[in-house]
């Protein structure tokens, strides 16, 4: 406890307790975000099914689907990918300080695994859009919409993938 005491110099263990407190504010931030944009976007769905289904279109009713009945399905896929995003912040931090270190065989590991941890996060936020699409139109609980959305994927994917294309170029 004498080097934790903060007498003389800068304590050497600051970072022991500082690093779990900036991952903790920082995964807050990052779910805290993904919960907000997840409703808008569950709103934005619901609103298009009424559309689509010929019903009263009523943004407002969307809105309270989104944020009552709703509101536990954008929070666990909202978790999900905040939590992958965290474990990449975490991967890219080793990386860094590997390399800072100049621990080459440590860096490349992590830089790996980021690649194949961001590949898998680009595959999960993928299924979540589409889950919240079955989660906005139909009420379904997380689980069964992303489960209905995988099935949906795997049964339309020339289709899907054709329309996600014409939608990222309409984007830019």
């Amino acid at each position: 406890f004498e080097e934790c005491s903060g007498r003389g110099e800068e304590p050497r263990c600051r970072g022991v307790v500082i690093y779990p407190i900036y991952f903790m504010v920082t995964f807050v931030f990052i779910w805290g975000n993904m919960v907000c944009v997840n409703t808008a976007h569950v709103m934005n769905c619901g609103v298009f099914g009424q559309w689509y289904y010929g019903k009263a279109v009523q943004p407002m009713k969307s809105l309270a689907n989104a944020v009552s009945k709703n509101f536990g399905s954008v929070c666990f896929g909202s978790f999900i990918v905040a939590t992958l995003r965290l474990v990449r912040l975490i991967l890219g931090f080793i990386a860094n300080k590997s390399q800072q270190e100049g621990n080459q065989a440590a860096a490349c590991i992590a830089k790996i695994m980021l690649c194949c941890l961001t590949c898998f996060q680009k595959c999960v936020e993928f299924l979540n859009k589409n889950a919240y699409i079955d989660v906005a139109v139909h009420s379904n609980n997380f689980c069964t919409a992303a489960k209905n959305s995988f099935e949906f994927v795997m049964n339309a994917g020339v289709a899907v993938a054709a329309l996600n294309g014409a939608c990222t170029v309409i984007q830019v």
